[in-house]
């Protein structure tokens, strides 16, 4: 992987040569096949960690960089959920627009009066967000499902398992949770998933650095142990526990322990109805 200039040669000619790939304005790759999605977002995500890098991604390789689920490798959630199954999500979108709002090197790929988050070097605001909406087909099927999807969002959520274990527990009927709370201990501050502080409870989502990392498991038991020691209830889920049917059923019946509701669990087989307004996702 180089630039153009570390090549040595313009885009014309790395354009006739089969065996380069344009990755990104300027930035190319050497393969025998074009790389997919996946592997252009690691490769970028490898270049983007260097200092001083330049380099502006769009679409659906930016949404991989993130981590953003694309594509039909979830559609368990999907039906979790009884959400239908398009290309993209609805969860999934709503999980890019979480990223969205916390994000701070996310830029517009064109500056307009509408992004006024972005004069200061702020993420985007909802604001911000409904702004481009307007100046897109109001009837458009993309457009009415991102607004539908902001419908979802919760600022700060840092993560689309975060933005999943959510939705998950409002489709049931569980209280909506505060997202990343912090909670002041000896040991600094810590940032709780989904908490509720009336009921000092809260869900942790363990991603995959917890089980790569053993500085950063080790680390993360003891912060557990000592939010324990303050009082505080926690739940430690991994993605199984999502993907998992009777696994979610089980943290999501002990949550609803915790907060003194009954979660509502739609019956093997049914296919319940769902809608969104402001307070969550209900099935009816």
């Amino acid at each position: 992987m180089a630039t153009s200039g570390e090549l040595g040669r313009r885009k014309h000619q790395l354009t006739r040569d089969p065996s380069m790939h344009q990755l990104a304005h300027g930035l190319w790759c050497r393969a025998d096949s074009p790389p997919d999605h996946v592997q252009r977002a690691m490769l970028l995500q490898r270049h983007l960690n260097c200092s001083g890098s330049s380099v502006r991604i769009t679409g659906i390789t930016a949404l991989q960089v993130l981590g953003i689920p694309i594509g039909s490798h979830y559609r368990w959630a999907d039906r979790a959920l009884c959400h239908p199954a398009p290309m993209m999500s609805r969860w999934a979108l709503t999980a890019a627009l979480d990223a969205l709002l916390v994000h701070r090197d996310l830029r517009p790929v064109d500056s307009t009066p509408a992004w006024t988050s972005q004069s200061c070097g702020e993420p985007l605001s909802l604001a911000d967000i409904y702004s481009a909406l307007e100046t897109l087909p109001p009837t458009s099927r993309a457009v009415m499902a991102v607004r539908t999807a902001l419908k979802s969002t919760q600022y700060p959520t840092l993560s689309p398992m975060e933005t999943l274990t959510r939705l998950m527990l409002l489709a049931c009927g569980l209280p909506c949770p505060v997202m990343n709370f912090r909670v002041d201990t000896r040991l600094g501050y810590s940032l709780l998933d989904l908490a509720w502080p009336e009921h000092k409870t809260a869900i942790e989502f363990n991603g995959r650095v917890h089980s790569e990392n053993h500085h950063a498991y080790k680390n993360e038991m003891y912060r557990n142990e000592v939010l324990r020691d303050l009082g505080w209830k926690l739940r430690i889920i991994v993605f199984d526990d999502l993907r998992d049917p009777a696994r979610s059923v089980e943290w999501r019946t002990w949550l609803g322990r915790q907060l003194w509701v009954v979660p509502r669990f739609p019956a093997a087989g049914s296919r319940a109805r769902t809608s969104v307004s402001r307070k969550g996702i209900h099935i009816r």
